[in-house]
């Protein structure tokens, strides 16, 4: 599975969930998604 977290406050934010998909990722996050689990 591939995934790939996409930030809604950038600018490029259209450009990169299209390429994301297109790419054939399985899951696109937006927004906080796993802050709770990703936290260093």
């Amino acid at each position: 599975m591939v995934a790939v977290n996409v930030m809604r406050a950038v600018s490029s934010y259209a450009a990169a969930v299209q390429t994301a998909g297109e790419s054939g990722a399985d899951a696109i996050v937006m927004g906080r998604g796993c802050r709770w689990i990703c936290r260093t």
